[in-house]
């Protein structure tokens, strides 16, 4: 089961999940405070327990605008940002993240730290170099998203807001 962690906390109350963190904007420091349903924590889960993942960090908390989620192969480690988004496109975003874990704990994917690139299947990637839709552990992610997806509501994936990568 991976950790829900959070900058500021992350607390149970009645099987209601909170967590209270600050976010900056600009110039300006905001402190939110957020409730996550048991019904997405539950997802998240069920989502692990589906990919069979382990030793895994998901942080939710807001990250650049330009990014629903990032994943660390190095630290296996997965932010979604849980605040600008509807449900769908949270349990969307946690299910992509949740393969690049799948990716690093199968060693399909990693971080080479001596030359900063990504090394998928063998081959390094110098990261600013691919785009995004191009890059081939992203190519498999989305071939295997939509099963997931679908799995877990019954439903195909919303389509949601266009993201700039």
């Amino acid at each position: 089961m991976a950790t829900l962690l959070n900058p500021g906390r992350l607390v149970q109350h009645s099987d209601t999940f909170y967590s209270t963190h600050y976010a900056y904007y600009g110039k300006r420091c905001r402190l939110h405070t957020r409730k996550y349903s048991k019904r997405l924590v539950d997802d998240l889960k069920r989502v692990e327990d589906m990919l069979k993942l382990k030793r895994h960090s998901i942080i939710l908390r807001p990250i650049h605008a330009l990014y629903n989620g990032l994943t660390f192969p190095s630290h296996k480690l997965a932010y979604i940002d849980p605040m600008r988004h509807t449900y769908g496109e949270i349990l969307h975003t946690s299910i992509h993240e949740c393969l690049h874990l799948k990716q690093v704990q199968e060693k399909r994917l990693s971080w080479c730290r001596s030359t900063m690139n990504l090394v998928w299947e063998g081959k390094t990637y110098a990261v600013m170099e691919v785009a995004y839709k191009e890059a081939p552990w992203e190519t498999d992610v989305r071939e295997q998203e939509q099963e997931i997806y679908f799995k877990l509501t019954g439903k195909k994936i919303p389509k949601g807001r266009k993201k700039v990568k």
